[in-house]
Order: structure tokens, then C-alpha cells, then sequence
């Protein structure tokens, strides 16, 4: 992880010691995220809860949880197989 997660966290909370105090915890232990470049994997889920979605699991933790995939990147996964295979059956039938 990148620091820019927590980052975008400590703002939609308006700052880490908001994002702290949401967490019930103290704010030097977001410090040690920061320090060590990693939320711990059972903080994830309860950023994601208490940022309402705006920085969720997948933001913080891609090693663990992967990249997000939105319903806009499925569609044009699906719009470009359809396309693949319409453009060999076209070839086929040529």
C-alpha cells in the first residue's frame, strides 16, 4: 500500500485523528500504518464501513484484496468479448 489511501481516509474523515477516534483507536497507531506502509488487514473492512465507501479494502490492501472491479469495467469486459466473438464468426462464415 501506498500512503495515498490512508490519506483520502483521513480526509473523508477530515482528519486522522477523526479517522482514529472513528476507529477507536489512538492516532499514533495510524501513524505506524503510515510508518510501515500497510493498515493492518482487520482495519480494512471498518475504514471501508466508517469512510462510507470512499476508501474501501481494495484501496488500502490490492495485495490482499486485489483492484477493485466496478460494474462499468464489467460491462466493457463483456461489450469486448461479444465483440471478439462476433468478429470471428464473421471471419468463420467469410
Amino acid at each position: 500500500m501506498n500512503n495515498e489511501a490512508l490519506d483520502k481516509a483521513c480526509d473523508a474523515m477530515g482528519s486522522q485523528e477523526a479517522l482514529a477516534k472513528a476507529l477507536y483507536i489512538r492516532s499514533p497507531s495510524i501513524s505506524e500504518w503510515r510508518k510501515r506502509k500497510r493498515v493492518p488487514a482487520g482495519r480494512c473492512r471498518d475504514i471501508e464501513k466508517v469512510t462510507g465507501g470512499q476508501v474501501t479494502r481494495h484501496d488500502l490492501r490490492p495485495d490482499l484484496y486485489g483492484e477493485q472491479v466496478t460494474r462499468h469495467d464489467l460491462r466493457l469486459d463483456l461489450h469486448n468479448e461479444v465483440s471478439s466473438d462476433a468478429e470471428a464468426l464473421e471471419q468463420q462464415a467469410a
